[in-house]
């Protein structure tokens, strides 16, 4: 009668740990998801830098305002 408590015990423990896993690994995804969207901006600017041409920088402001932007607003409105 006594393993009836503690495994009630260790499956609320279990699941805590497994919930906050979870959270920790949405987390972390967000944030690896932000990081290559500022990588990808960075080298379409290098590319842009390089090359000196209108089409280059047309295609950094499309990039950014279709990732990084995004990406960014909704990594901070997660935060508020």
């Amino acid at each position: 009668m006594i393993r009836g408590p503690q495994t009630e015990q260790t499956s609320s423990t279990h699941e805590a740990i497994v919930a906050t896993f979870r959270s920790l690994g949405y987390v972390l995804s967000a944030r690896a998801l932000l990081l290559l969207a500022l990588v990808f901006a960075f080298v379409l600017a290098v590319m842009a830098m390089i090359s000196q041409t209108q089409f280059s920088l047309y295609i950094l402001l499309a990039g950014s305002a279709f990732t990084v932007l995004p990406v960014a607003y909704l990594e901070t409105r997660r935060r508020t």
